[in-house]
């Protein structure tokens, strides 16, 4: 192939719905913590390549408990943040702060702060006697958990909160609720943004079945035979195709709901598709969806063999859209280069994950027809 490789990036944002069905209270904090690191940092930076186009799957049930955390919604980890600096946890709520207030990357994180490598040390050395740790230290480390999950350019940005960093302990309260403030401002920022790259014509936004469910198996259970014939299968089957639907409905609600305008394409929970799935997908006015390459493979009956740099050997197996009889289209991804994204490069120099990438690619190009 001469020219360009036109290359899609789609980029998969999901979390879980983490509000407790009784209580409506979210039990975990991922989303506040992701939407102040990853969800903004990624849109600002494509904004700097005004040139790069790029596709994002914004999960609804993750949009609308953005929204919620803008409006004040609290989690656990909030709450017990908050009841730090007023000295009133218990031995239980200080056993979960050293289980998970060190929850996120040893290496690239803590240990490049002195401080908060010094919590975790100390954490670590009465890990079975937290009466033996003093108020201070609980407070100090609600914040250091909650600011190292803000994107460094956004601290650097922010004059307090790089006093903050700078400042590295003895923490008050209103030190507290700044931090806890801004992430819930970053919060609701998310959406409002990537709305605004999607009406500059830089991203389109995908959906997903509105609380990421398996469709196929929503569908009919059964269908997992047709990957594994030995699969162990609830009896009687499991068969509720209306609900299917309406997490394809609700989702498309919801996505016109945020950003004013309809999807048109969607990436299907975990890429799990069927015919039966796809023609849902279709019926509710979708153009496309998207999945992975190992669907295709079963589906066409072909062996996606690959060279020793992981590279496939006939791309244009691959490297192409396929329209669905009676449907829309669908298109597949490389996994090898799916997973060296999501699993490998962050292990490697930019260069070197940079070039790893281009070099797939280039060899894909170049057997092309």
């Amino acid at each position: 192939m001469n020219g360009k490789l036109p290359v899609a990036i789609i980029w998969h944002m999901h979390q879980p719905y983490y509000r407790h069905p009784q209580t409506s209270e979210f039990v975990l904090p991922w989303v506040r913590l992701h939407a102040s690191k990853d969800y903004l940092h990624m849109a600002r930076l494509l904004q700097e390549f005004p040139g790069v186009k790029a596709h994002f799957t914004m999960v609804p049930s993750l949009r609308d408990q953005l929204e919620d955390y803008a409006r004040g919604a609290d989690d656990e980890d909030t709450r017990v943040t908050m009841r730090t600096v007023d000295g009133l946890l218990t031995p239980e709520e200080k056993e979960h702060m050293l289980r998970r207030f060190f929850s996120i990357h040893h290496g690239n994180v803590i240990h490049r702060h002195d401080e908060y490598r010094r919590l975790l040390q100390l954490g670590m050395a009465t890990r079975d006697r937290p009466e033996l740790l003093s108020d201070d230290y609980f407070v100090d480390l609600a914040l250091w958990f909650n600011l190292a999950w803000i994107d460094p350019d956004d601290i650097e940005s922010d004059g307090r909160l790089k006093e903050l960093r700078e400042k590295g302990q003895r923490y008050t309260r209103e030190d507290v609720r700044y931090v806890i403030g801004r992430q819930r401002m970053m919060a609701s920022g998310v959406p409002h943004l990537y709305h605004r790259l999607e009406h500059d014509g830089q991203v389109e936004i995908l959906t997903t079945p509105y609380y990421h469910p398996i469709l196929p198996l929503i569908i009919d259970s059964r269908s997992a035979l047709r990957g594994d014939p030995k699969a162990i299968l609830p009896d009687p089957p499991f068969a509720y195709p209306d609900d299917a639907a309406f997490q394809i409905e609700e989702a498309i609600a919801s996505h016109e709901r945020a950003f004013g305008q309809k999807p048109r394409g969607m990436w299907p929970s975990e890429g799990a598709i069927s015919p039966e799935a796809a023609s849902a997908i279709f019926k509710a006015g979708l153009d496309w969806f998207a999945s992975d390459e190992g669907v295709l493979a079963r589906s066409v009956g072909v062996e996606f063999k690959r060279d020793e740099i992981g590279g496939l050997l006939e791309p244009q197996l691959l490297y192409r859209p396929y329209r669905i009889p009676g449907g829309g289209t669908a298109i597949f991804r490389d996994r090898e280069i799916s997973d060296r994204i999501g699993f490998l490069y962050g292990d490697m120099s930019p260069h070197d994950a940079v070039g790893d990438m281009i070099w797939k690619l280039e060899r894909a190009r170049e057997r092309l027809p």
